[in-house]
């Protein structure tokens, strides 16, 4: 009891100190960075890459370890291509039922044995022998010979890989899986399949171990990842907020589904090993994808796009009573010299900045740099002395001297 709360209070501290550090690891990559943000220091997909992959890995990690336990589901392509129909209308029905009363495809091999002779009698001979022998997976077992045609009926052979002696990976390369799951095995087959481990090295600890290395990986990038999503919006100025966690969602649906489809692709063709790159190569681009996309959407529902990135002072918005006129003019003067200043960057936001020489305190706001008039420019104007970086949805001008205060003046 105490060795088991020593073991859980280490995970909790391990999980604790990791889930710390995360947090603060884009704050001294700020703080090395001459006082840039955490956006500045780690690229906007770095924490959904990192919680996808994680989940990925820590699924197909599973797979190589307890998740290989799981039955999977027998159709008409996981019967066994050497078996002959007859043989199979023979004893299919049997095994089927003698697999029920063991409690399934990796039950007890004594409970399945009495079904079978119960079953089919003289039509079968009991064999017992020990599969992996010498090695340290390596189990007792029963099953029965069917006498006249020499075939082995194993209905609980799921054991061998329940017990860690092999994957169903390696079944599938050596093209026993489907005998395996339908129970019936032809003489080659089966020796085959009760000689695992007994060629080579006794693979399954070192594949278990792997597993449960590519498990713990994924729950640390799970961690860092959430960690990292949430101080990414966390510091983004007000203004930009939900356009990053619509990034940040977006970034993390594409690479859970991009990491996952390829990590699947990835065990399927080279186990572990194959799930490890394919989940890292699936959860960068649907990672990479995803935040786009997710940035995309938002403006588009948002009605406007930060893509427009030409200096705007929202002059149209700029109210002073009897003196908005005036006060319009100054804002539209100040307009035009940002216009001139970031000519020829279209909508490439980092030249805009660039030519303008914007620059941005902690708190990721404009500090430095040439931006609208500080008293003359409207609500939605970029850039602003203390304003975002990136500039805001812009919506439609508004009518030409529509006046809040009311006050009727011809303002153009």
């Amino acid at each position: 009891m105490t060795t088991r709360w020593l073991c859980a209070s280490r995970q909790r501290r391990f999980w604790a100190l990791t889930l710390i550090y995360s947090l603060l690891l884009p704050a001294s990559a700020s703080a090395q960075n001459n006082g840039a943000t955490s956006d500045d220091a780690l690229p906007a997909w770095t924490a959904p890459v990192a919680g996808g992959t994680g989940v990925a890995w820590w699924i197909f990690g599973g797979r190589a370890t307890g998740g290989s336990r799981v039955t999977p589901k027998v159709g008409p392509s996981q019967t066994n291509p050497e078996i002959a129909e007859a043989i199979r209308n023979a004893f299919g029905e049997a095994v089927h039922t003698a697999r029920a009363e063991a409690g399934g495809a990796g039950g007890a091999c004594e409970t399945a044995m009495v079904s079978l002779n119960r079953q089919l009698g003289r039509a079968i001979t009991p064999g017992e022998n020990i599969i992996g022998q010498g090695f340290s997976q390596g189990f007792y077992h029963e099953w029965a010979v069917a006498t006249e045609s020499g075939h082995i009926l194993d209905p609980v052979a799921q054991q061998a890989v329940d017990r860690g002696l092999t994957t169903w990976a390696e079944l599938e390369a050596r093209g026993l899986r489907a005998a395996v799951e339908e129970g019936i095995f032809t003489p080659k087959q089966w020796s085959e399949f009760s000689a695992l481990g007994a060629n080579g090295v006794d693979v399954a600890p070192a594949l278990s171990r792997l597993g449960t290395a590519i498990r713990g990986a994924g729950a640390v990038l799970l961690i860092v990842g959430a960690a990292l999503s949430i101080r990414h919006i966390i510091n983004t100025p007000d203004g930009e907020r939900l356009r990053v966690a619509s990034g940040e969602a977006g970034g993390w649906a594409g690479a859970l589904a991009l990491g996952t489809a390829f990590g699947k692709l990835g065990f399927a063709i080279g186990g572990p090993w194959g799930a490890l790159i394919g989940a890292l190569a699936g959860g960068l681009i649907g990672g990479l994808l995803g935040n786009v996309l997710g940035e995309w959407l938002h403006d588009q529902l948002a009605g406007g796009s930060s893509s427009a990135a030409s200096p705007y002072c929202d002059c149209a918005r700029v109210e002073f009573g009897l003196l908005t006129k005036e006060f319009q003019e100054q804002c539209r003067a100040s307009e035009a010299t940002l216009v001139k200043l970031a000519a020829g960057c279209g909508s490439d936001l980092s030249c805009v900045q660039q030519k303008l020489g914007l620059r941005a305190g902690p708190d990721g706001k404009i500090v430095a740099g040439s931006t609208c008039d500080v008293v003359a420019h409207g609500p939605f104007a970029w850039p602003t002395d203390q304003g975002p970086m990136r500039p805001p949805p812009r919506p439609p001008d508004p009518k030409p001297c529509e006046s809040v205060s009311g006050i009727a003046r011809e303002c153009r």
